[in-house]
């Protein structure tokens, strides 16, 4: 089985616009036709997630920002399945390789933006004396015995302990307020300390076998 990834690509020049990666990448273009379920697709759903995207700088690729507009207005337009066929072509990139598949997600947790009942794990924001530092620092038990207390850091409190840990993990996540509203948190900044894997250290105490 060859690993083969279908995407799709912004603009009918796109795929001649696309970098070869190495003589064993075979980029083939595609008919909307030939992808498995595309017809029965919720394209209304698809068109919604991506028109919450748009004012990411990643997405333009090589797009001026005149033409990513252009191509966003296209896509609000009409019915969604016929928008993204304006917009967009799909492509089979294929390397001969085993397949890989990767996924990413990002935690969502609930929060307060007071110390209060039973939220009392601070998610701090990044002390402006480490921006830009990458030597060791503070440890996380030094930081979770209170060394940063009072100095206004906290974004928000957590109720579980173990979330915020699994948050610094990930990188990046979802805080929800009990208003209902969400904040998007990332990867600012770290102690400089070696990162020590739970799952592994838990396999050295006996709790299980890797």
């Amino acid at each position: 089985m060859t690993l083969a990834r279908r995407s799709l690509l912004a603009g009918a020049g796109a795929l001649a616009a696309s970098p070869v990666l190495g003589s064993s990448v075979r980029v083939r273009g595609l008919r909307f036709e030939d992808l498995s379920g595309w017809a029965g697709d919720d394209h209304e759903a698809a068109r919604a997630v991506f028109l919450k995207s748009v004012d990411r700088p990643h997405m333009l690729g090589r797009m001026t920002q005149g033409q990513w507009a252009r191509l966003v207005e296209d896509v609000r337009a009409g019915p969604a399945g016929a928008a993204f066929e304006r917009a967009f072509r799909p492509v089979e990139i294929s390397t001969g390789a085993a397949p890989l598949f990767t996924g990413y997600y990002e935690p969502e947790l609930q929060v307060s933006d007071l110390k209060r009942g039973p939220f009392v794990h601070p998610i701090y924001r990044l002390p402006p004396e480490r921006v830009g530092h990458f030597e060791p620092w503070l440890t996380r038990a030094e930081i979770d015995a209170g060394a940063l207390d009072g100095r206004r850091l906290e974004i928000a409190w957590s109720d579980d302990p173990v979330e915020v840990f699994f948050l610094h993990i990930q990188g990046s996540g979802r805080l929800r307020f009990p208003n209902g509203r969400v904040m998007r948190v990332g990867y600012a900044g770290k102690n400089g300390h070696a990162y020590t894997s739970v799952g592994r250290q838990m396999a050295r105490d006996g709790v299980f076998a890797l």
